[in-house]
């Protein structure tokens, strides 16, 4: 429940007062029938609490002063009448996800008004609807958060005296393009093969449906339909297909200088293709000679991004609680069975040339944070004494930190796919038994997260444990009280004071060494090496580094933080720094479909499957053809300076 005073006002029985009850249905209906007591409400939100219209009718027959009732996905039939009498000083009525029959709309309200309602939420609008709701609602201006006028096409005056045949054919017509729209989208996604699976949260069990409960006996949630894991699955060829046809030529370009050896020093350390790594991944010289090509395939972890030149949507994995590995076997085994069949039959694509080349996509590499790996692979596990997944080396415990830095390391100690293999079925090394990520990519293929990691991971927490006592970092590098106001003094002088606080970041590490606002001078130099070193990392990918020399001069400060893994001078120099590997574009959808999960939002990972093809599909073949005459003069103002803006690019 929200419960939150909104007035200012000194006296607290005058205070507005705002209610939540969204999917509590039993304290719903309790609200309903006790609603007298809030005589001050104004706002009252009560979605997805399967009311019904006895539920307003158990209203006590009160003037309630509510101004904005959300009643969205209930049971209403008929509740127009009962509303109208309940809650009479409506300003904002949201009824969507109810489904109300439309013979009953009519001759529902039965001369009783919502007069002072001027904005009104519905799932469907059509004529009827419209004479009905003006007639309900004298002063209606807003239908679905658009003005009144606007929609069908009709005015006011033909709405309330009889039917707008001009208006109503226009309706028509926009229902058919709309049937005729949906008919071409689902045939355009039949060849996606989209498919749900869906399993209990509780004890993994398959579920047919999504409204079927758990029929595990011994389940603790048996009868919670809410309670699912849902997989989503969408085929990887037609996706292929479409991104190889466009993005072929750079491909070959790219393999021809690799297997020729022409690139040189030229955009040394700017793309992950100039790696070691990405070299022996690739096809053969002579399978390129002839017109085969390994397409190398990274996995991220991270959510989606709405880019689609070379981002293919495999499966999503919804889940409430951490994934057990059930859940992860059903998951990855459809897709090492689609993996296997693009291996046996490779995707033919055309180049401009009509050469006919053969591309197989093996799966080579993996986006994910530390959380995730430890999620996926039971590693890293930084208090364990062999807690690091890259090698098998044994740390060393100072304190409360464990340790793990050599400056003239075993090479026979580095995890490689074989040993990690051998270590995880005999359960030693630091590994705790084979997982499900384990039989598909091994952790040494997985390449840190530079946007949990580096960009707001290590520099955010080192940041933050400089001005607490409660943190893993000794206290000669905290800031005593006295310097914190001395920092803040010189932050508010500063020009850049309002910036955001990754910029922020970049000035207060150097204030802090400059000013020796910490206790020890050394700390204050370790803070300052320390931030040029994630610096350097960040930027590695802008300009030529000597990776080896950087590591060997920083690491005496580096064993003292967690980022060892990070600067381990072979897998710089063998697969490139975190930042080559950043899942920073995928976080803002991530993000999105989190809170929408937390507020229960209902079919949001759905609608996210199945319109990420589908936008793959409309670039492919809704474009404008480069010989066709567009009438300028018909278009609207936005259109014209859109138009304007990419004739303008292009040209340039």
């Amino acid at each position: 429940m929200i419960l939150r005073l909104v007035s200012s006002a000194e006296d607290p029985l005058y205070r507005s007062m705002v209610i939540d009850f969204s999917g509590r249905k039993h304290d719903a209906k309790t609200l309903l029938k006790q609603i007298f007591v809030y005589y001050n409400l104004e706002f009252l939100k009560l979605e997805g609490c399967e009311l019904t219209d006895r539920d307003i009718f158990n209203v006590r027959e009160i003037k309630c002063k509510v101004k904005y009732l959300c009643l969205w996905d209930n049971k209403f039939t008929k509740p127009w009448q009962l509303l109208a009498i309940r809650f009479p000083l409506v300003e904002h009525l949201n009824m969507e996800r109810n489904k109300i029959p439309v013979e009953r709309i009519g001759r529902s309200h039965e001369g009783n008004k919502l007069e002072h309602c001027t904005r009104i939420d519905v799932d469907e609008w059509d004529y009827r609807r419209e004479k009905f709701f003006r007639a309900y609602c004298p002063s209606l201006k807003y239908v679905n958060g658009v003005k009144l006028e606007q929609l069908t096409g009709t005015q006011g005056a033909a709405a309330t005296s009889g039917a707008d045949d001009e208006g109503c054919t226009s309706m028509r017509e926009n229902q058919m393009l709309s049937v005729e729209l949906e008919e071409m989208m689902g045939s355009m996604m039949l060849k996606y093969a989209l498919r749900t699976f869906r399993y209990c949260q509780e004890c993994d069990s398959y579920m047919k449906s999504g409204t079927e409960v758990c029929r595990n006996p011994n389940c603790s949630l048996p009868s919670r339909t809410q309670c699912r894991s849902a997989i989503y699955t969408v085929r990887i060829r037609p996706q292929l297909e479409l991104i190889l046809r466009s993005v072929l030529h750079h491909l070959v370009v790219v393999h021809s200088e690799l297997h020729l050896d022409v690139r040189g020093d030229r955009n040394r350390c700017r793309e992950t293709t100039a790696f070691a790594a990405y070299k022996e991944d690739i096809e053969t010289l002579e399978d390129f000679v002839r017109f085969e090509m390994n397409v190398v395939l990274t996995m991220n972890f991270d959510g989606e991004k709405n880019k689609y030149e070379n981002n293919i949507l495999v499966g999503l994995l919804i889940s409430r609680k951490p994934l057990s590995q059930h859940l992860l076997k059903e998951l990855f085994y459809r897709m090492k069975a689609a993996l296997r069949e693009l291996g046996e039959h490779p995707v033919l694509v055309h180049d401009k040339n009509g050469q006919e080349w053969k591309l197989r996509p093996p799966l080579s590499n993996a986006v994910t944070d530390f959380a995730a790996q430890q999620t996926l692979f039971g590693c890293p596990k930084w208090s364990s004494e062999q807690g690091c997944h890259l090698c098998t080396m044994k740390g060393e415990r100072i304190g409360r930190l464990m340790i793990w830095f050599n400056r003239f390391p075993d090479t026979t100690e580095r995890r490689t796919r074989e040993s990690i293999l051998v270590d995880s079925s005999a359960n030693r090394n630091g590994l705790a038994g084979p997982t499900q990520m384990v039989e598909l990519l091994t952790m040494d293929r997985c390449r840190p997260d530079s946007l949990h990691v580096l960009d707001e991971g290590i520099t955010c927490d080192l940041f933050r444990e400089l001005f607490t006592t409660k943190g893993h970092t000794p206290a000669a590098f905290r800031i005593s009280k006295e310097n914190v106001v001395t920092l803040c003094t010189s932050l508010e002088k500063l020009q850049s004071f309002t910036y955001a606080s990754k910029i922020m970041m970049n000035i207060v590490f150097f204030l802090i060494e400059a000013g020796g606002l910490c206790p020890n001078p050394v700390a204050s130099v370790a803070v300052l090496s320390y931030w040029i070193l994630v610096v350097t990392l960040q930027m590695s990918h802008k300009q030529e580094l000597n990776i080896s020399t950087g590591y060997d001069a920083k690491a005496p400060l580096v064993r003292v933080v967690t980022v060892a893994v990070l600067v381990k001078a072979p897998c710089l120099q063998r697969y490139g720094t975190p930042n080559h590997w950043s899942s920073a574009g995928f976080e803002s959808n991530h993000r999105r479909m989190q809170l929408r999960i937390a507020q229960s939002t209902p079919h949001c990972e759905g609608s996210l499957v199945r319109g990420f093809p589908k936008q793959m599909q409309l670039r492919e073949h809704w474009y404008i053809p480069t010989q066709s005459e567009l009438d300028m003069d018909s278009l609207a103002q936005h259109h014209k300076i859109f138009f304007f803006i990419a004739i303008t690019e292009s040209a340039s």
